[in-house]
């Protein structure tokens, strides 16, 4: 085998660039989506609109779907999807109307039973509507006892809305994580290869286990590990 040149070998990965590039890539991926993800449903609970009834009130909603929500008087913490929370408000308690007086169809909550937590009150989804539009809307409630509602977007709806942003962040915190990895894996290898090298000096020229730890032979010249293995 003839000698064509005297190499030291590239340091062992893996590279400390391309650690470095999933860490920081990682965070400016995982940090502003989880909190794109998270705006919508605290935004969600803290506008709902709460008010005391029977009564009504006029209030200005977005396009979508809406619930109201009825105060069960309880102070538990619950479940945001709880199948047990009973309320005593119907569909046929609760009028929605336009501005222009065109009724909106109000349906029963459906299998999920919804809840929010405001304060020390603890809120059940009752019923829910769809506006076709954005504008003020009349919305009327009976009821045979007065208690408080809130009326606001359904916490399954916002959640479901937010899954795409939440998808990201999952992938920006699994690049992080593998780049912390890679970093440590990286630091170790090369802090054995110095280690390795300093101690090389006092070694005789000849074929020696390759410091890089690839498993095979490399030539020492005396002073320098070439590029020629074995």
């Amino acid at each position: 085998m003839t000698n064509t040149g005297i190499t030291t070998p590239r340091p062992p990965g893996p590279s400390l660039r391309l650690s470095l590039v999933l860490v920081i890539a990682g965070l400016a991926l995982a940090i502003p989506t989880l909190i794109a993800g998270v705006i919508p449903i605290v935004r969600n609970v803290t506008s709902s609109v709460r008010f005391s009834v029977p009564n009504n009130v006029r209030v200005h909603l977005s396009r979508g779907t809406y619930m109201v929500y009825e105060d069960t008087g309880t102070n538990s913490l619950g479940s945001a999807f709880s199948n047990d929370d009973s309320v005593t408000i119907s569909p046929a308690d609760i009028t929605v109307t336009t501005t222009e007086g065109v009724s909106i169809r109000v349906f029963d909550r459906g299998d999920i039973r919804e809840t929010i937590n405001s304060g020390d009150d603890h809120f059940v989804g009752a019923a829910r509507f769809t506006t076709p539009s954005v504008g003020d809307y009349l919305v009327e409630v009976r009821s045979a006892t007065p208690k408080a509602v809130l009326i606001g977007r359904p916490i399954t709806d916002t959640v479901r809305s937010s899954l795409g942003w939440f998808a990201l962040t999952v992938v920006g915190g699994v690049a992080f994580v593998v780049g912390i990895v890679l970093l440590i894996v990286g630091s170790v290898r090369r802090g054995r290869m110095r280690t390795a090298m300093a101690y090389a000096p006092a070694v005789p020229a000849g074929w020696h286990p390759d410091p890089s730890g690839s498993g095979r032979l490399r030539y020492w010249d005396g002073y320098r590990w070439t590029e020629h293995v074995q």
